[in-house]
């Protein structure tokens, strides 16, 4: 389904949940999980509330992902519909309550939910949306469902994949389709996803600019000013800039941007750099060569 230039691969009804303590709170609101295909071919897991009156509601959550980042399951030995969006990373997992009607119908969903967040291949950025697309008659009922409620069509007819899609797809990240999620199913899962990143070339940013790196440097009232030009109003004390490198938001924006780089789908002549490789190591290359130049000159 295409809605304002982006494909979206799945969608399904869910409610958060928030940690409190130990325990899972449930927030009541009606909520609605959605997997995009961007315009420039990432792929985005967003959750927003459905009673929002606009029909292309700005969600509340918006995550790029990468094959590898996070897997969709049913918590560990849960009794009830609770879910959660699992990253290999720790501290940045998000839950959430299944509100679709068809309880017998949750394994699926979440087997599809794991298989279109992992889907973005840079091959084929941006291909095959018409293959993937659903019939006429699901695009009516989930364009009529978006951000109001309305109900839906069942999992198996908003399904973004096919079966063999999904076997695939899940099998790439290590999950055998169908598999029932235990405790020591998701750590020997998040096992492998972890072995699948640390194969790829050279470490990741936020490998690199750990807050322990960070901190002292933020301690430079010249590099302060600095950087404080770069930050909107209001945000611009030490503080400030030591929370923002602290945050998990700011860990996960250095990720994505390092999975970008390896795709090979960012030029690094965008950021006036020469070199020519696709890693993060010759991205951070790239940018000491610049400055060395700069002090020559």
């Amino acid at each position: 389904m295409q809605s304002n230039g982006v494909q979206v691969l799945q969608e399904v009804r869910a409610g958060r949940l928030f940690k409190d303590a130990s325990t899972l709170r449930a927030d009541s609101r009606k909520g609605l999980i959605r997997v995009i295909e961007r315009e420039d071919g990432l792929i985005s897991f967003q959750w927003k509330e459905r009673a929002t009156v606009q029909p292309d509601c700005d969600p509340e959550t918006d995550i790029i992902t990468f094959p590898g980042d996070a897997i969709f399951i049913k918590i560990p030995n849960s009794s009830t519909r609770s879910f959660m969006l699992k990253f290999v990373e720790a501290d940045r997992d998000l839950f959430f309550w299944m509100q679709e009607p068809r309880a017998e119908d949750d394994a699926i969903r979440a087997e599809q939910l794991s298989a279109n967040i992992n889907s973005y291949s840079p091959d084929h950025a941006g291909e095959g949306q018409e293959e993937e697309a659903m019939d006429t008659a699901d695009q009516a009922q989930i364009a009529e469902a978006s951000c109001t409620g309305a109900t839906r069509a069942s999992a198996e007819e908003q399904a973004g994949v096919q079966a063999a899609q999904l076997a695939a797809a899940l099998r790439s990240i290590g999950m055998p389709a169908g598999m029932e999620q235990g405790e020591s199913d998701v750590a020997q899962l998040l096992s492998a996803m972890q072995q699948r990143r640390q194969q790829l070339p050279g470490p990741s940013l936020s490998e690199v600019l750990k807050p322990e790196v960070l901190l002292p440097i933020l301690q430079d009232p010249t590099i302060l000013q600095i950087l404080a030009e770069h930050l909107p109003e209001g945000q611009r004390t030490q503080q400030d800039l030591e929370n923002l490198v602290t945050s998990a938001q700011f860990r996960h924006q250095l990720d994505v941007f390092s999975s970008a780089l390896r795709s090979g789908q960012l030029d690094l002549s965008h950021f006036g750099l020469d070199s020519q490789g696709s890693s993060v190591l010759d991205f951070l290359i790239g940018i000491q060569e610049r400055f060395s130049q700069a002090d020559k000159q």
